[in-house]
């Protein structure tokens, strides 16, 4: 109904609707676009980004929301593809960062996110949101505060942990796979 639009994703809100409907939707690297007020403004896990009729029309409004706010303490990280990076001169390891543990961080801590948002819509008409909401939801009321305080002392130990691998590396670039 509208030639661009601007949302959220967290787990495909904005891509996987895109990819039904024959448009373009794009989940950029958190902190790309701000997202301020935020109830927590250190959680990676949902990010804004723009859906568009067609590519052009996705970096035009990327163009537009991109950018730094003093508010928001995320920051960019960059992909390519290794072939045209050699080709450019640089030089190219077959390295990745030490992303342990990295599921069971997101799981948690995507569903106390959940909780924190749509706890009391849940309490008001749990019948009428989606399972995958209920779903974390009650995931969050299972947690106990030592479960979110390991999820979270193991999330600032993987930023740790990816900190250093950037100590030695500009960028890291994820080689495309096949039937994956």
């Amino acid at each position: 109904m509208v030639p661009i639009a601007d949302g959220s994703d967290l787990g495909g809100s904005l891509r996987n609707p895109a990819s039904f409907c024959g448009v373009v939707g794009l989940r950029p690297t958190p902190g790309t676009v701000p997202s301020w007020p935020s109830a927590d403004p250190w959680d990676p896990l949902a990010t804004q980004g723009p859906k568009g009729r067609c590519a052009a029309d996705v970096a035009l409004l990327l163009d537009v929301i991109a950018g730094a706010h003093p508010n928001v303490p995320l920051r960019v990280a960059l992909a390519g593809v290794p072939a045209r990076l050699t080709a450019h001169g640089c030089k190219v390891d077959d390295a990745f960062p030490d992303l342990r543990g990295a599921g069971r961080i997101f799981q948690t801590l995507r569903a106390v996110g959940f909780e924190r948002n749509l706890g009391p819509l849940y309490d008001e008409r749990r019948d009428d949101l989606e399972d995958a909401i209920r779903w974390n939801v009650e995931l969050a009321r299972r947690l106990t505060a030592a479960d979110v305080g390991v999820a979270l002392r193991e999330r600032g130990a993987l930023q740790q942990r990816v900190r250093r691998f950037f100590d030695h590396h500009d960028l890291s670039v994820r080689r495309p796979t096949i039937g994956r």
